[in-house]
């Protein structure tokens, strides 16, 4: 979670996981978004 709120200092345009869907790479989207969750960013 620690790592969360450092990323979403950086990155205030990215609220949610429907904002990272925008700029993650695609090659590994899927896994980065479900650590993300883990992590407590809001899913939608």
């Amino acid at each position: 979670k620690d790592f969360l709120a450092q990323y979403q200092e950086k990155r205030p345009a990215v609220k949610n996981t429907s904002d990272y869907e925008k700029v993650a790479p695609i090659i590994i989207k899927e896994v980065l978004i479900e650590g993300l969750i883990k992590a407590g960013m809001p899913n939608e």
